[in-house]
Parts: structure tokens; sequence; C-alpha cells
């Protein structure tokens, strides 16, 4: 459903500078089976926000949100900003 892991110095080897990180990539269709299959519908406010950098990174987080909408899974996105610090603000 869900895999992740760190990305050290990836930013670094972007042309940045040296920069901890990690990461996730959500299995969209199975956690959609997994909510169909669910009885209860116990939802509150989204709790998911699309945090991207980078064109293609943004470009995968449209199809992301494109997916998510149509399984009428809610989430946030903040797709109009390109900085992490400022994505992470208004998540």
């Amino acid at each position: 459903m869900a895999s992740g892991g760190r990305y050290d110095g990836l930013v670094k080897t972007l042309g940045g500078k040296e920069t901890p990180g990690c990461g996730i990539a959500l299995g969209v269709d199975r956690i959609a089976n997994l909510l169909k299959k669910e009885v209860k519908k116990v939802f509150v406010s989204p709790k998911i926000f699309l945090i991207q950098i980078g064109d293609l990174a943004k470009r995968k987080a449209l199809k992301l949100f494109e997916d998510f909408h149509k399984e009428k899974i809610k989430l946030t996105e903040a797709l109009h900003k390109d900085s992490l610090t400022l994505q992470l603000k208004i998540a």
C-alpha cells in the first residue's frame, strides 16, 4: 500500500545544499479499494495534504489529486506554491 525511505543527499545531488530528506509513495488504487470495503464511513476533515517540489512532482501530484477526487477521497494541496516551506506552513 505504501513505501518510503530516506533521501539524504538528494537535494545536494540536484545542486542544492546538503539536506536530510524522506519520502513516501502511496498505492492510491489499493487504498481506494480498502476504503470501498469498509462498512463504516467515518470521515472528518481532510488529513491528506499533497506536497510537491518541482515540475515533475507537480504533474504527478495533480494526477494523484485527480485519482483521489475520482474516489471521493478529500484532500488539500498547494499546487500553486513551489516552496516546500510555504507548503508545509499551509498544511
